[in-house]
Parts: C-alpha cells; sequence; structure tokens
C-alpha cells in the first residue's frame, strides 16, 4: 500500500504511468495537482493497471489554458481494472472570469455580479481511448464542466454495482450579491444560478457503455443529463 499526498506535476500530479504494468492495493491519493491530466494519477500509453480497494480525493487540476482532463485519475489509451476504489470530491474545474460588475443602486443599495465559466472533463475518472472497468467503487461529489464522475471518449466503460451520487458537471456560474439597507438595517443575499454543463455523473463522447447494477442519486448538471449524457 501506498499514501500520495500533496504532491504535484504536469500530468500525474500523484503518479504517472505509461507502457507499464502496476498493481496498486489498499492505497490513497489525495490532495494532489496537476496542471492538465490526471490530478491524482495518470495512466498513459499502453499502461496496464489493477486498482483495489484505494482512495481517490480531493485531487484537482490547475492550468487554465485548455480543458482539464481527469482530476482524480486520468487513463489515455491505457487498460484499467478498479475494484472497491472511492473516487470524491475530486475538481476538475478551472475558472475563467467572464463578467465582473458593481451596480451601484439607489438609498446605499448595490448589486455585485461575477460570472464564471469552467473548462475541465471527468471529475473523478477521464479515459480516452482506453478500456475501463469499475466494479463496487463509489463516486461521490465530483464536479467537472462534463461529466462530473466520468467521462469517456473512444473508450470502452464497464461499471457493475456502484453508486455514482451528487456528482456535478456545470460549465457556467453566476453569483449576484446583493447589499440592501433599510431604516438603518443591511442585509446581504447571493444568489447563485449554475448553467451549462453535460452528465452530472457520467458523459461520453462515443464511448461504448455497459452499467449493471449501477445506483445513481442526487447528481447535477447545468445543461442536460444530470445522471448521464
Amino acid at each position: 500500500s501506498i499514501t500520495i499526498r500533496n504532491s504535484g506535476h504536469g500530468e500525474g500530479g500523484g503518479l504517472y504511468a505509461g507502457a507499464s504494468s502496476l498493481f496498486i492495493a489498499h492505497s490513497s491519493f489525495s490532495n494532489n495537482t496537476a496542471a492538465l491530466t490526471g490530478g491524482g494519477l495518470c495512466l498513459g500509453s499502453n499502461a496496464m493497471a489493477t486498482l483495489t480497494n484505494c482512495i481517490i480525493h480531493a485531487n484537482h487540476l490547475t492550468d487554465n489554458s485548455t480543458p482539464a482532463r481527469g482530476a482524480g485519475m486520468a487513463a489515455i489509451q491505457a487498460s484499467v481494472d478498479m475494484a472497491g476504489l472511492t473516487f470524491s470530491e475530486n475538481i476538475a474545474q478551472l475558472n475563467h472570469t467572464i463578467m465582473d460588475a458593481f451596480i451601484a443602486l439607489p438609498a446605499g443599495n448595490s448589486q455585485t455580479e461575477k460570472g464564471y465559466s469552467h473548462d475541465g472533463l471527468g471529475g473523478g475518472l477521464y479515459a480516452a481511448s482506453s478500456a475501463i472497468s469499475i466494479r463496487d467503487s463509489l463516486f461521490l461529489q465530483n464536479q467537472a464542466a462534463h461529466g462530473g464522475a466520468i467521462w469517456g471518449q473512444a473508450s470502452t466503460v464497464t461499471a457493475a454495482r456502484s453508486i455514482f451520487s451528487t456528482n456535478q458537471a456545470v460549465s457556467e456560474m453566476c453569483n449576484v450579491t446583493t447589499k440592501e439597507n433599510w431604516y438603518g438595517c443591511s442585509s446581504t443575499t447571493l444568489l447563485s444560478q449554475a448553467t451549462g454543463g453535460r452528465g452530472g455523473a457520467l458523459c461520453h463522447a462515443g464511448a461504448t457503455l455497459s452499467l449493471e447494477n449501477c445506483k445513481w442519486s442526487g447528481n447535477i448538471a447545468g445543461e442536460t443529463g444530470a445522471a448521464f449524457f
């Protein structure tokens, strides 16, 4: 078993492996960062990996120049077999400010509007040209612009007896803060509105999916496909 945390690299914040065979069990990857690909770990070309009873938690991607891929894990031209994994609170969203306005209102009141666009594919897992098998695993509170838990592209993704809960796909967010003064009393109201985003739990682009006895609850998409798209 291994524990990798608070690490950072360009690809594979916690671990990068390409053209190799890996067996990882009873291990954790947490609070790691990568620039664009695989915040927790990145499995590159011709990698073959088996992961059992591992935790992939709170990993992030940091570069905002192009869509980020796989905050928890990225698999690109790889073969990955997973059983008993937990992907939680991994975030593949990078903020770009698209609106920042201050509006003065009568009687000392004001309104501030801030808008953000998000890039990022696959909060928990990004798979491209890969073969992915998932069993008895949990995807919880992962975030991305598209594919809050999983983004699959030109891949084969098989998931069985797994739970996808409270993952989120949102590509734009608008926060409106209103400050009011009435008869010497003041109040502040914050309204957040999420838009855009496909596949709160799972989003695929030309992937072949096989989903068996999985549970879906509380997943959110700003545009379409709260569970999957």
